[in-house]
């Protein structure tokens, strides 16, 4: 299989994650959180475990996004494992059997954008 094609607001919502997590490797997360979105900063609910979210509409390519956000997240995030753990949620057991198939499955496109970020090491 190929990789996707990422669409413009796709590419749009990796490119604000990019920025937000160079701001906060500079300048802390929550100098980066308040200077990109304009809204106020809770501390994060994990300690020193980083948490991001991307919002991203029904039908939207999620996981697809998101495979692509972990290398993303792995390169910049300050202090980051080089093995970085990513919790994927999801709706039903249905769904979880699909997007792990998908995720293990070389050639996949959501294999093969974890891949790109992290190297082919993916479990």
């Amino acid at each position: 299989m190929s990789t996707f094609t990422l669409k413009r607001f796709q590419e749009q919502a990796l490119d604000a994650l990019d920025k937000y997590l160079r701001c906060a490797r500079l300048q802390g997360a929550q100098a980066a959180f308040t200077g990109q979105t304009g809204y106020g900063y809770h501390a994060e609910p994990f300690g020193d475990t980083p948490c991001v979210c991307l919002r991203i509409p029904t039908g939207g390519g999620k996981t697809l996004l998101a495979a692509h956000a972990v290398g993303r997240m792995a390169r910049e995030w300050p202090g980051m494992a080089p093995k970085p753990l990513a919790l994927w949620l999801v709706p039903s057991d249905a769904i979880r059997a699909q997007t792990l198939a998908a995720l293990s499955t070389p050639g996949h496109p959501f294999r093969e954008a974890l891949a790109a970020g992290c190297g082919d090491a993916v479990r």
